[in-house]
């Protein structure tokens, strides 16, 4: 019931990331030449790549960390493999730093998640056209509460604080990628891996992928992403 839930709540894919292949621009290394016969090609050594790493890191850290809105549509592609299908989603994201968030899906149908401080707000229409709302606090709600701590800490790329979770590596640096693999093993049970990706400039999350436990795949890409918008103050409004 757990892992259904964590698997369709909107900004899950953020969240656990929630979540963050990474693009930066930086020259592509060159390429070694050939090697003498009986030399052995010699690969970057742990310390290295270790080194690598927190340089990568402590750059997005500082460049993600400085805005305080965010806007962005997103697609998102759900793999089911045990079916050979893929369902779309589409739709918004809008961030205001401390604590605000709208995540909402406009196709296939429509679902709005509100956050304002610890109050929430789910707004669901049917394919019928009927909307149903529930208002509640994040402290009675906590896969909704963990899901907005995740977005806010991949998009600002909170590295420092993610390491309490999760075990990060660079697999790749142009284009960059990060993954983030859950240490809880209950998590794991879910969600194994969480590929995330950013813009050329580093300023930006652009994409992620979530690698789940049961035979599917979870595909976000981030279109059209504004750094620090004016966002109008009833966006984030709390219906009493």
């Amino acid at each position: 019931m757990l892992s259904a839930r964590w698997r369709t709540a909107p900004g899950l894919a953020l969240a656990l990331v929630v979540t963050a292949a990474v693009a930066f621009a930086q020259d592509a290394p060159t390429p070694p030449g050939p090697a003498k016969p009986g030399a052995a090609a010699a690969g970057p050594t742990a310390a290295e790549l270790a080194a690598k790493l927190e340089g990568v890191l402590a750059d997005l850290s500082k460049r993600l960390g400085a805005f305080k809105t965010l806007r962005s549509r997103f697609e998102q592609k759900k793999y089911l493999e045990v079916f050979e299908d893929v369902v779309t989603s589409e739709g918004t994201l809008a961030l205001a730093v401390p604590d605000k968030l709208r995540f909402e899906y406009v196709k296939p149908v429509k679902s709005v998640l509100t956050v304002n401080g610890r109050r929430a707000q789910r707004a669901r229409t049917s394919r019928k056209g009927e909307t149903t709302r529930k208002v509640y606090s994040l402290a009675d709600e906590p896969i909704t509460s963990i899901t907005v701590q995740q977005v806010f800490l991949w998009t600002r790329g909170d590295f420092a604080k993610a390491r309490a979770g999760y075990d990060l590596v660079l697999v790749s640096e142009k284009p960059l990628v990060v993954r983030a693999t859950p240490k809880d093993e209950r998590m794991k049970n879910v969600v194994t891996s969480i590929d995330l990706s950013f813009s050329d400039d580093r300023t930006k999350l652009t994409g992620l992928t979530l690698t789940e436990r049961q035979m599917s795949r979870t595909v976000i890409s981030f279109v059209g992403v504004e750094i620090d918008p004016v966002l109008p103050e009833d966006l984030f409004k709390i219906d009493e």
